[in-house]
């Protein structure tokens, strides 16, 4: 059964979204999804002012053996599609320099595709219809966003087999 607390927080954190404004469009459940996910886009990322979309889901995967009053929100953001694949080794590398500095979620590669994201989990407790949880997202979102934006043209420039992981990240110490 679907909690109706959920969908009724994917709602409200919509509209604070909305409110900044920003692009948002609450896309229907994929395959065994019961919970739509909320896309948000922000396009001032990087120097470039790139476009990245975060995906907002509760995880309601049925292997995962939940209590009721357990969610778990995972926030996802796709950086760069089809990483080359030399540029594979030196990209891993660099996010596990990165990685142990994020104050929030985590810099990844999905081999199956080369895709690079970011990802944050949230595990709440008991119901959403209080404000404080909308609250915590949205100054999570800030983070998340800031440190995509401190990362983002080094690490798609790695991927894109522009500049050496190692050359940029000592670049980057260098500032």
């Amino acid at each position: 059964m679907i909690r109706p607390d959920l969908i009724e927080f994917m709602q409200r954190l919509q509209a604070l979204f909305d409110a900044i404004p920003v692009p948002t469009k609450m896309a229907d459940p994929i395959g065994d999804e019961q919970l739509p996910t909320l896309l948000v886009g922000f396009d001032s990322v990087g120097e470039n002012k790139s476009f990245v979309q975060f995906e907002f889901v509760f995880l309601t995967n049925k292997n995962i053996a939940l209590p009721e009053n357990i969610a778990i929100m995972q926030t996802f953001a796709v950086l760069h599609r089809s990483v080359q694949e030399a540029a594979l080794p030196g990209l891993h590398w660099l996010i596990h320099q990165i990685n142990p500095f994020l104050t929030l979620g985590f810099f990844g590669i999905m081999e199956e595709n080369r895709t690079l994201f970011l990802k944050a989990n949230n595990l709440f407790t008991g119901s959403l219809s209080a404000n404080h949880p909308l609250e915590m997202i949205d100054k999570q979102t800030g983070v998340l966003f800031y440190q995509i934006n401190l990362f983002y043209d080094m690490l798609c420039a790695v991927a894109e087999g522009k500049v050496d992981a190692r050359d940029a990240w000592a670049k980057y110490q260098g500032q």
